[in-house]
């Protein structure tokens, strides 16, 4: 579940990135739907909203975002 703040809600994705070391950052910000706009596994276009969803999975080849089941 997302958490809210001062700012508003907190998607579950930035609690993970939180915990990663630098590195594992760079390749969450370089492959995650959130930030690319597209599924990693096959590439299909995700269409993003006002308020993102809190867990990406591809409908197209079945990709599961497993970051958000860690931050949970």
């Amino acid at each position: 579940m997302a958490e809210r703040s001062d700012r508003g809600i907190i998607h579950p994705i930035t609690q993970v990135l939180a915990r990663l070391s630098r590195p594992e950052q760079l390749r969450v910000l370089n492959t995650h739907p959130l930030f690319t706009g597209k599924c990693p596994c096959c590439g299909t276009s995700v269409p993003l909203s006002k308020f993102p969803p809190i867990s990406w999975d591809c409908h197209q080849c079945g990709w599961l975002d497993e970051q958000a089941s860690i931050a949970s």
